[in-house]
């Protein structure tokens, strides 16, 4: 018997839907590099908004990979 939990599976995401999402991380992405921007120029002299800097970076990447893995299925 196969095991069809290894076969490639073909899901259907709603168009709509993957650009309501594109638009959405966009959005956040921009956010993002604004809390960015905003908390460097304080980071210097404080080391909590060091520490908020960096969450605010990882946050940032964690939204480019999931942007890329999106706009890879829209291809």
């Amino acid at each position: 018997m196969k095991d069809k939990r290894n076969s490639p599976k073909s899901i259907v995401i709603d168009p709509e839907l993957k650009a309501t999402a594109e638009a959405q991380l966009l959005e956040e992405i921009a956010l993002i590099e604004h809390w960015i921007t905003t908390t460097q120029r304080q980071s210097q002299k404080d080391q909590k908004v060091a520490a908020l800097n960096a969450k605010y970076i990882d946050m940032l990447r964690s939204r480019q990979d999931m942007l890329a893995a999106l706009q890879k299925q829209l291809r």
